[in-house]
């Protein structure tokens, strides 16, 4: 599921959901993944800011439907 986050575009039967990902800072609802080194990983949320998580951080990550 994670390589349809790094596109740019994404088809229509898949552009209706997002990963809900929960770390120690709260929860983060993106929309794509910006970026993605050995250490963290950078999330473009709904709203378009860019949040940047630490893998230490991350304790669930989840796919579901953009409106939930």
């Amino acid at each position: 599921t994670f390589p349809l986050f790094f596109r740019m575009t994404r088809s229509d039967a898949d552009k209706d959901s997002v990963l809900a990902i929960r770390s120690a800072k709260g929860e983060v609802v993106a929309a794509r993944i910006s970026r993605i080194s050995a250490n963290e990983i950078g999330l473009i949320t709904q709203k378009g800011h860019e949040v940047q998580l630490r893998f230490a951080d991350i304790t669930e990550v989840s796919l579901r439907p953009k409106g939930a």
